[in-house]
């Protein structure tokens, strides 16, 4: 490693090729990236996976992830595992021509939510057996109930 190798020592043994990190994801795994177009999001990671997965379904493999970023990445992440039917799943921000064209093919399920949400998603989908938008009425009209309750749809009394 050259002499100004900006990683702390003590993480330098967790460096790897993009290869190394792909392999470190296996299918159905949940992967979290930055986005933020091209300056913020992963570059070399997603195509190294992309070619496993290729590889995988070569073989008669089903692998796909679900994967989740804060903001818009690009080709390299998005078009690339999209290319190659790797994403199961994609949430929430998404600006790549090859992922728009599997999502409204139907081919790959893409939910534009806050991250945030995702908690409330997650228990929501498991009382719906994929056969429905999934809600859970007593969180999402929680006022509602509030308003029963209290007689006024503020969460907290008036005055606190």
């Amino acid at each position: 490693m050259p002499s100004d190798f900006r990683i702390p020592s003590r993480w330098r043994d967790r460096v790897m090729t993009a290869a190394q990190a792909a392999a470190l994801i296996s299918p159905g795994t949940t992967v979290a990236m930055s986005g933020f177009t091209g300056s913020g999001y992963p570059k070399q990671v997603p195509l190294a996976l992309a070619e496993r997965i290729e590889t995988a379904h070569a073989r008669g493999e089903r692998f796909q992830i679900r994967v989740l970023t804060g903001a818009s990445t690009a080709p390299e992440l998005d078009g690339a595992l999209a290319k190659v039917d790797g994403i199961e799943l994609r949430l929430s921000c998404q600006s790549d021509p090859e992922t728009r064209r599997s999502i409204n093919e139907g081919t790959l399920e893409y939910l534009d939510m806050y991250l945030s949400h995702q908690g409330y998603f997650d228990r929501a989908s498991r009382n719906s057996y994929g056969k429905h938008t999934p809600h859970l009425l007593g969180e999402a009209l929680g006022w509602h109930r509030r308003w029963l309750e209290t007689g006024h749809m503020r969460s907290v009394p008036a005055g606190t």
